[in-house]
């Protein structure tokens, strides 16, 4: 981890340069250039692998909105699992966390949330997570049954108490905070 933290402050330092040196035109320039505009605006400091390990239409929640839930451990990850009525997979709680994602109740068939980007970003201390969350077209012929999806996640731990869950227009849909 420190060496991690030792090579973004090397890129960082790098990219802050050759912003400095706005005289040099070549292609490692222009590169460089990019890169720390993007490490400088946004202080995006290591990917995160996002994995899926449910997804659902039927989650049972009732109340309106979305909601994204942080799971730290065995005992919450089994009670989610029940409700699925599937049997849950071996998660080592020391280095994953899950986070419990729902789009909350909708009046027909037709709506799902799923994984759009298979890593995530560490931004600032939380985690940005893009999901696709689905709607049927309007218009669209779709079966009439209150439905409410949801997706259950396994992320990489790491330095962030956030995890933010977005969708792939860039609309934050949900956050789910370290207990």
């Amino acid at each position: 981890m420190k060496a991690m933290k030792f090579l973004l402050l090397i890129t960082a330092m790098a990219g802050l340069t050759a912003c400095i040196d706005s005289h040099s035109h070549s292609h490692s320039h222009s590169h460089s250039h990019s890169h720390s505009h993007k490490v400088m605006s946004h202080q995006v400091s290591e990917m995160i692998t996002v994995e899926a390990l449910h997804a659902g239409i039927q989650c049972g929640r009732s109340e309106a909105g979305a909601r994204a839930s942080w799971i730290e451990d065995a005992t919450q990850l089994e009670s989610h699992y029940r409700q699925f009525t599937l049997v849950p997979v071996e998660i080592n709680f020391t280095q994953s966390v899950v986070v419990f994602v729902e789009m909350g109740p909708r009046p027909t068939l037709g709506y799902r949330v799923g994984i759009a980007e298979t890593e995530a970003q560490l931004v600032e201390g939380h985690l940005e997570v893009v999901l696709e969350w689905r709607e049927p077209l309007k218009g669209m012929m779709v079966g009439q049954m209150l439905t409410s999806p949801c997706l259950l996640l396994k992320l990489e731990r790491g330095d962030y108490r956030e995890v933010w869950i977005t969708d792939t227009q860039g609309r934050r849909r949900a956050v789910a905070a370290k207990p």
